[in-house]
């Protein structure tokens, strides 16, 4: 029997808010294309066991980071620019264990809007932090 390849994704992630629990979210399009391009999507919640982490990594073949707001420019060494929308920073922190993860193994990932950004920060890249400053021309 053949087995479709399991493909990872992390999910994003929204703090208790008022009277309403915290959530753990992923819009169905990720999991919708895994599915349509023949995988089977494993989705991943934030989660911050690193031993667990690689237990679910031996069984995927390769991982999707998805979109989702902004990194924090701090944690990178820049200045903090008033259009960023910082992600939450219990999504960020797993993203970027994650991202080290995978990266240790070169296991085969694709990134998605800041899940892009993600794996050229962890590869040693930079950003432009708001485009119409930074690149006026």
């Amino acid at each position: 029997m053949h087995c479709k390849p399991l493909i990872g994704l992390n999910a994003d992630y929204r703090a208790p808010q008022n009277d309403s629990p915290a959530f753990s979210f992923l819009a169905s399009g990720y999991f919708d294309c895994i599915q349509n391009a023949g995988g089977i999507p494993v989705v991943i919640p934030p989660h911050d066991d690193e031993a667990d982490l690689s237990c679910i990594l031996d069984s995927l073949q390769g991982f999707v980071f998805v979109g989702g707001q902004d990194l924090d420019p701090r944690r990178d060494g820049f200045m903090l620019h008033p259009t960023v929308r910082a992600m939450d920073p219990r999504r960020e922190k797993f993203d970027r264990t994650l991202m080290r993860l995978i990266a240790d193994r070169r296991m085969p990932v694709f990134g998605i809007g800041v899940g892009m950004q993600l794996l050229n920060i962890a590869q040693g890249g930079n950003l432009f932090l708001h485009i119409a400053e930074d690149l006026p021309h």
